[in-house]
């Protein structure tokens, strides 16, 4: 198998990866949110059950797929035990199967509560859950050329992982809301979620904007670089997100009492979720094809 192909689907399998992990931090936040509502949440936990499996799976294929482009020997390549050895030696490694075994104990955690739901969830039953998402954005930390930092960079990263995931693993949580929820119900969830994912946006901005002076150190590199140009090519695309999500807070939301609004507002969060989805998806671009030198 060519390495163009073994590239590709590290790529693609860390699109998933990601969105998984997004997914997952932002449905245990919208679980104990939205609990109130009877009729999201069994379709949370069935959410979350879903984004841990995929998260699960995806962290333990990327370990075989690494394997596979080291030894390029075709897809038995995967299972070289020498490529196998020599892997597991290494930090980044460990990090993906620890990642693998916690979204697999969340993944039983909220299958077996999925299958049985009553609304009335205590902040205590969302502990388990919320411990293994927090270990899971830990060793994210340990997965990239952030592992070569300093332990304060790596608490921005998490950080960062973190209100990236409380945003955009929402959207979808919210999308179903305007669908299922009364009118009412719906103006007061959205009110409250644009309240708090002020303070969200500001953290990811703020973490955001230090990572990219620590990591780059050199602004010509944005201009001058492939890592630069794609980087800025994301962050364009952050800028409309972020323009999309303050016309929500400021225009739609408040609206929300004429039914007509539901609709607007529920293609502005699909409009979301698809440049969450590409933001994603160049992140993945940026840590597998290009490389930060």
């Amino acid at each position: 198998m060519a390495i163009e192909w073994w590239s590709f689907l590290i790529w693609f399998n860390k699109v998933i990866f990601y969105l998984a992990t997004v997914s997952a931090v932002g449905g245990l936040w919208m679980l104990y949110f939205l609990d109130w509502l009877k009729v999201m949440s069994r379709m949370l936990e069935r959410y979350i059950a879903i984004a841990a499996f995929a998260g699960g799976i995806s962290s333990l294929l990327l370990f075989f797929l690494q394997v596979g482009y080291l030894a390029d020997q075709g897809v038995m390549g995967m299972f070289d035990p020498l490529f196998l050895s020599l892997l597991m030696t290494t930090v980044a490694a460990k990090a993906q199967l620890f990642i693998a075994l916690c979204f697999s104990l969340l993944f039983i955690q909220h299958k077996f509560r999925s299958q049985a739901r009553l609304a009335g969830l205590s902040l205590q039953a969302l502990i388990p859950s919320g411990v293994f998402l927090i270990l899971i954005l830990l060793a994210y930390a340990q997965l990239g050329h952030s592992a070569e930092y300093a332990w304060w960079v790596q608490a921005i990263l998490v950080l960062h992982l973190l209100a990236v995931s409380l945003w955009m693993g929402a959207l979808f949580p919210l999308w179903k809301l305007t669908q299922l929820a009364e009118l009412s119900e719906l103006k007061i969830s959205a009110a409250f979620f644009g309240k708090v994912a002020l303070y969200i946006v500001i953290g990811l901005v703020l973490c955001g904007a230090a990572l990219l002076y620590i990591l780059l150190k050199n602004w010509e590199a944005l201009v001058h670089t492939l890592y630069g140009n794609v980087l800025m090519f994301k962050l364009a695309w952050v800028s409309v997100l972020l323009a999309l999500a303050a016309i929500n807070k400021l225009f739609l939301t408040p609206r929300l009492d004429q039914e007509a609004m539901r609709l607007k507002l529920r293609w502005a969060i699909v409009l979301e979720m698809y440049l969450g989805l590409s933001i994603l998806m160049l992140t993945a671009y940026l840590s597998t094809i290009v490389g930060l030198t």
